[in-house]
């Protein structure tokens, strides 16, 4: 996954060489005192194929993001409030809205709990996380009281718990433009982390593209890019034999991004002992919007 409006710092030097040159100082930058609206959508489907039965899912996070300051480093801090939790699927039906829902999972549980509840986190110029450690608390606390409640969901809380990093709530904002300042270039690589729920956390190598380069007015841009996958950690009983993706984001000079979608296709094979192995395709879109 907050919010970031963009400063193109050399934007005079447009009609006099090369455009990337111009967006070479492309950095973020919040303006101090303005709020937004954050949603998060991340739809799943799973197919396993020696049965043909596919398992559909879909969860919304919403979230209200206020920008509370930016340092002269270019750190920018802003408090998040977890405003609503929407999730569909064979295992859930959970609404934070509602006084009953219907679930068998820990995760909306757990997010539930974190509705209405703020915390901040410190970004980089160029959207790299700096600090989130009261997201970081705030999950265990929320966590620690679902388990109190249901000690017997032990082992699906100590999971939701790991999974649940304050960059996994930042979705694929600050994932966007190069590490460092001053390095914007037609195509340069990134990494992101996946979490895909029983099977485990996949590391992605993407090659990310400028597309439209900023001129004269029009400040907004595209980055697209393509990837795939690697395992990393998660029970040895589930071996990864295909992946891509692809990803596009809607950038706007001097505002937020205005919307992003990252597509992931992994195909796992699951050989635990005494079975017979069980392949199993996974597709998951995660999509943002920005009001």
């Amino acid at each position: 996954m907050l919010a970031q409006s963009l400063v193109l710092a050399t934007l005079l030097l447009a009609s006099a060489g090369d455009p990337l040159a111009a967006a070479s100082e492309l950095t973020y930058h919040l303006e101090p005192g303005k709020t937004h609206t954050l949603r998060i959508t991340t739809s799943s489907r799973s197919r396993m194929e020696s049965v043909e039965v596919e398992i559909e899912a879909v969860q919304t996070l919403t979230y209200r993001a206020e920008v509370l300051s930016r340092d002269d480093e270019g750190n920018q801090t802003l408090r998040l409030t977890l405003t609503h939790v929407r999730m569909e699927g064979p295992m859930a039906d959970y609404d934070s809205s509602r006084e009953k829902n219907h679930t068998f999972e820990a995760q909306p549980l757990v997010l539930g709990a974190l509705v209405g509840k703020a915390f901040d986190i410190t970004l980089s110029s160029t959207g790299d996380l700096v600090a989130g450690d009261t997201l970081g608390a705030a999950i265990t606390e929320a966590a620690d009281a679902i388990l109190a409640e249901m000690p017997h969901m032990f082992q699906a809380i100590r999971e939701i718990r790991g999974s649940m990093t304050p960059q996994g709530f930042l979705g694929e904002i600050g994932r966007c433009l190069p590490n460092l300042p001053g390095e914007m270039k037609a195509t340069w690589t990134g990494k992101n982390l996946l979490m895909v729920p029983l099977y485990g956390p996949y590391e992605e190598t993407r090659t990310l593209t400028l597309a439209g380069i900023p001129s004269g007015d029009d400040l907004s841009f595209s980055v697209t890019g393509k990837g795939s996958y690697q395992k990393k950690g998660g029970l040895p009983f589930f071996k990864l034999l295909e992946s891509s993706s692809s990803f596009r984001a809607e950038m706007r000079g001097g505002d937020l991004p205005a919307s992003s979608r990252h597509e992931a296709s992994l195909r796992l094979e699951m050989a635990f002992p005494g079975s017979e192995a069980e392949k199993t395709s996974i597709d998951m879109t995660t999509e943002l919007v920005v009001d």
